[in-house]
């Protein structure tokens, strides 16, 4: 087990990100539903950018650094000019500004701000702010070894505060078609939705309005923040590696293994390998649905 710093030093990162998630949750919600700038970070125009990303990057960033200056902040939409520097920071916050840009400019009320800090590259603390009926949205929290809350109400993945009668999941577009197969008899297979925002799906699991949620390939800023809250809300996170042999070639298989550190690091941080994307799946959920699958490291599913 790695050393974690006190609980007295968590309670404060942990209440400090818990406030700039609700404010940077408001000042997404005063952008949406309005005509909002937008560029694009790829020549093909797939990788939307607007100023309610960038507006709710730099309160968060700003915020950050300015309570607690030997922290390291990394961002999706910045350090793209730094990425062949190494840091040696203990704390680094991992920060999604605006989780489901594209549901955000077309007017879907599904997208998320998450915020993860990570100490000695361990998620000890998560913030994810989703919008709500009530207009002011809800954040989801949590710190290491202290339960998962949305506000003061502490959350299990394993219940939910809705009929309880409808199982669903999270799960990317193509996972019919190329996972399904290969899990359907270690998982219990529900019906799946598509968000388009993975730091909500990782919301949603953790309050147990989802069963467990499927993620191919994220980059680090999607799961900093939700990683940890599904944990405490009494969840699994396990991640696999794709088994590369001529049988698989059509049908993948997987091993799984718990996900402890989310980087990986000698001595020093890298900030390039930090903002590259994962390169295999990942699973988050309800340990009764799910749980079979960490019992396979060394086994092949078929």
């Amino acid at each position: 087990m790695y050393d974690i710093p006190s609980d007295k030093v968590l309670a404060e990162v942990h209440s400090y990100a818990v406030s700039i998630a609700q404010k940077a949750g408001q000042i997404l919600s005063s952008y949406f539903g309005r005509n909002v700038n937008v560029s694009y970070k790829d020549a093909d125009k797939t990788d939307p950018v607007t100023e309610a990303d960038i507006e709710s990057q730099r309160f968060v960033i700003e915020s950050i650094t300015q309570r607690f200056e030997d922290h390291y902040v990394l961002s999706e939409e910045e350090n793209e000019d730094q990425t062949n520097e190494e840091i040696d920071n203990d704390f680094i916050w991992v920060v999604d500004p605006l989780d489901g840009t594209k549901n955000f400019i077309a007017g879907i009320p599904i997208f998320a701000c998450s915020i993860g800090v990570l100490y000695k590259g361990f998620p000890v603390v998560g913030a994810i702010y989703i919008p709500w009926i009530d207009g002011l949205g809800k954040v989801i929290h949590a710190r290491s070894g202290a339960g998962a809350f949305v506000g003061d109400e502490r959350v299990s993945i394993s219940s939910s505060g809705h009929c309880g009668k409808i199982d669903l999941s999270g799960v990317p577009a193509n996972f019919s078609s190329q996972y399904q197969p290969s899990l359907s008899k270690k998982i219990t297979l529900v019906e799946p939705r598509v968000t388009g925002s993975i730091a909500y799906e990782l919301a949603m699991t953790a309050m147990g309005a989802m069963k467990y949620t499927f993620i191919n390939g994220p980059y680090l800023w999607d799961i900093a923040g939700g990683t940890l809250i599904v944990l405490e809300a009494g969840g699994l996170a396990l991640k696999s590696r794709i088994q590369r042999d001529i049988a698989s070639l059509f049908l993948p298989k997987f091993t799984w293994e718990p996900i402890e550190k989310l980087t990986d690091n000698g001595n020093k941080f890298k900030i390039k390998l930090m903002r590259t994307r994962w390169t295999t799946p990942l699973v988050f959920g309800d340990p009764a649905s799910i749980g079979e699958l960490r019992n396979l490291r060394k086994n092949k599913i078929n």
